[in-house]
């Protein structure tokens, strides 16, 4: 489910014309885009959403801008900083988001449970170093008992 279509992005987002990039090209364009979002957040939230929340649509809207942009730059050198500093941010953004350090307002974060098994690690003991470097060594009774049964 596209969050944007090829005639809103045209008008409210990146205006050019149907010649520059045509109605195919801006539909790739526009899921190629989707799609990077959806790989920053999807494992924190289920997606595509159902109704897109403001955040994630303006965050979709600088990507597609940017990567309209940087596709039509290699011709015409028109690929704008304003636009390249709004990718950026975006990507800050997801970046935050996918870390639990900023959330979608108005979204539910997926947990972090599956089946009662918790996925992290947070609280695990460290088990490197638990033991004394003293025994650490090689048992030369047991290497010689695995010789003995391999003869």
């Amino acid at each position: 489910m596209a969050y944007w279509t090829t005639s809103t992005i045209r008008t409210n987002v990146w205006p050019v014309s149907t010649t520059e990039v045509t109605a195919d090209i801006m539909t790739q364009i526009i899921a190629d885009s989707e799609a990077e979002l959806h790989s920053y957040i999807s494992r924190c939230y289920s997606v595509p959403f159902a109704v897109c929340p403001d955040l994630v649509k303006g965050l979709a809207a600088d990507i597609i801008r940017y990567r309209g942009q940087s596709r039509l730059s290699h011709k015409a050198g028109n690929l704008k900083e304003s636009d390249r500093d709004a990718y950026d941010r975006a990507l800050d953004i997801l970046k935050a988001i996918r870390d639990g350090l900023q959330d979608i307002p108005g979204e539910t974060r997926l947990s972090t449970q599956t089946d009662g098994v918790c996925s992290n690690t947070m609280d695990y003991p460290n088990i490197f170093g638990v033991d004394d470097e003293l025994n650490w060594g090689v048992d030369d009774d047991r290497l010689d008992e695995i010789a003995d049964d391999r003869s």
